[in-house]
């Protein structure tokens, strides 16, 4: 059903990324088929794009549509017939990064590692609001000269108010609309610890993809993924100990395996252990 909805629609791939077992896949997909038939001649736009279900609907800042498992198509619809709003909006997002990068040292500015999508709508608004909001400080002589030192570092934009924060990835997470100077003296005062940050998560993040890959080969698996909910330390532990098992036979031959914090077997099959279960 997927492949066949793929053709007619146009579209690159169609995904399923929600958590829900494969019935209800099946179930979106024929509401997104009956959505399709009757309004085919208002999603022109659909040719080459990729449609994600998910637990949000609209379109990520990567140009994916997004719809939420969870919605009634009729809110699909208004995604599926506007995507000429989003695609002028994706197309603004660039010169306002690079805009914001130019006003703080050539930092890159990205999207948050924790996060698998980020809506573009708000994302425009608040990325617009901070590079207009930098220029005209940059305008008036206010702004630091940062030079280009902060190229190795990595800042998000997300909401308008709240903390100005540095994750455990290493990344600045920063407000559109906080005091500027205050935003200037954080990243200054904590670009040492950022750039450690940010060198331990590329390490770990090697590292974990590397376990993942023995682990995958080892056991002959059809997957082996981790829920949003487990960390990259964890997974790196427990794949470590998976790793290190011995008389292991074919038990796990061409399963689905997830890392979660509860055994369990899901409706489509993939089978669930919690990630300290070597210690359980």
């Amino acid at each position: 059903m997927c492949q066949q909805l793929t053709q007619e629609m146009g579209v690159q791939e169609i995904q399923w990324d929600c958590g829900w077992g494969h019935r209800h896949f099946r179930g979106c997909l024929r509401s997104l088929t009956r959505l399709y038939k009757e309004n085919a001649h208002k999603m022109d736009s659909l040719k080459g794009r990729t449609i994600i279900f998910t637990h949000h609907t609209g379109v990520s800042t990567q140009g994916q549509i997004l719809l939420s498992s969870e919605d009634v198509p009729s809110e699909w619809l208004k995604i599926l017939t506007s995507l000429g709003r989003y695609d002028t909006m994706l197309e603004s997002i660039p010169p306002a990064e690079k805009c914001v990068s130019a006003c703080l040292g050539g930092i890159r500015v990205t999207q948050r590692k924790d996060q698998a999508y980020v809506l573009v709508n708000p994302y425009h608004r608040q990325l617009k609001t901070l590079s207009t909001r930098l220029e005209k400080y940059r305008a008036q002589g206010s702004a630091r000269n940062l030079g280009e030192k902060l190229q190795d570092l990595e800042l998000a934009v997300e909401g308008y108010t709240g903390p100005l924060v540095l994750s455990e990835e290493g990344q600045f997470v920063l407000p559109a609309m906080r005091s500027l100077e205050t935003l200037q003296e954080f990243i200054e005062g904590n670009q040492d610890d950022a750039r450690n940050l940010l060198q331990q998560f590329y390490r770990k993040e090697a590292e974990e993809n590397k376990l993942i890959t023995e682990c995958t080969k080892k056991f002959e698996l059809a997957s082996l993924v981790r829920d949003v909910c487990v960390s990259t330390d964890h997974m790196i532990s427990c794949c470590r100990h998976l790793v290190d098992m011995t008389d292991t036979g074919a038990l796990l031959q061409d399963t689905k395996l997830r890392i979660s914090p509860y055994y369990a077997v899901m409706q489509d099959g993939d089978v669930c252990i919690p990630w300290n279960w070597y210690k359980l």
